[in-house]
């Protein structure tokens, strides 16, 4: 969607979410009152975080997540900046020899 100047496009999560200051609230309910188009927006946004709440959050499997992790560490190897790297110097210390 294209950012319309003067709507509420950026606004619609947050609004729904009770994240907004109390001022930017009470601009976005005047808003909403006026613009029907917002308030189109502000209930197709609401269908999709309504539609996102209802997807099941799966649970993470740490052991092969560890796994694979450990597999592109090793792949990885000294080569990719592991092991070999100098260690960091502050600004405007002298280089190491």
């Amino acid at each position: 969607m294209k950012a319309r100047p003067g709507h509420l496009d950026t606004t619609l999560v947050p609004y729904l979410r009770g994240e907004l200051a109390a001022d930017e609230q009470t601009a976005a309910d005047a808003h909403l009152a006026e613009c029907a188009g917002c308030r189109r927006a502000l209930d197709e946004t609401r269908a999709v975080l309504d539609a996102l709440r209802a997807v099941p959050v799966p649970e993470p499997d740490w052991d092969r997540w560890r796994a694979e992790l450990r597999i592109r560490l090793a792949a990885s190897g000294p080569a990719a900046g592991r092991g070999d790297a100098r260690p960091p110097v502050a600004a405007g210390a002298p280089a190491p020899g």
